[in-house]
């Protein structure tokens, strides 16, 4: 019968969820900028026209877009222009079918208003039928 040492230490532990607007910094809770959409359903389709506001940064940064242009739209080809303050900084004719990954760099110091358009729109699938062109699948600060 051996003596079995144990130890009884309380540990505490704090655990929650982020706010919208929080992110892990190192081991360290940070607030995070929030891009501001307008234009965006809240399940993320968008007419010919979307718009994101990001807030100035002391460094530099990435903003990372995914989107969908789906299988099923009505329309082949749609052509996908994107702006940074008024500089155009991706433009593609995409066929139907795909997601995009578009990389936008942000420049340090000055707020950033990207502006998402497309050409060609159709209607979701039944019975929803709202006109959009394309769907926001996530949009990433880096």
């Amino acid at each position: 019968n051996q003596d079995k040492r144990r130890s009884y230490r309380v540990l505490k532990a704090s655990l929650r969820n982020f706010a919208e607007n929080e992110g892990l910094d190192g081991n360290t809770v940070r607030a995070m900028p929030v891009l501001e959409k307008t234009g965006f359903d809240g399940d993320g389709w968008a007419g010919n026209r979307a718009r994101l506001l990001v807030p100035a940064s002391a460094k530099a940064r990435t903003l990372e877009l995914r989107i969908e242009f789906p299988s099923w739209a009505s329309v082949p080809t749609s052509r996908f222009n994107f702006t940074r303050n008024g500089a155009v900084v991706y433009s593609e004719e995409l066929s139907r079918g795909l997601y995009k990954n578009v990389s936008i760099p942000l420049p340090a110091s000055q707020p950033a208003e990207i502006v998402l358009e497309a050409s060609a729109s159709f209607a979701l699938p039944a019975p929803d039928g709202r006109n959009r062109s394309f769907r926001l699948v996530s949009a990433e600060l880096k």
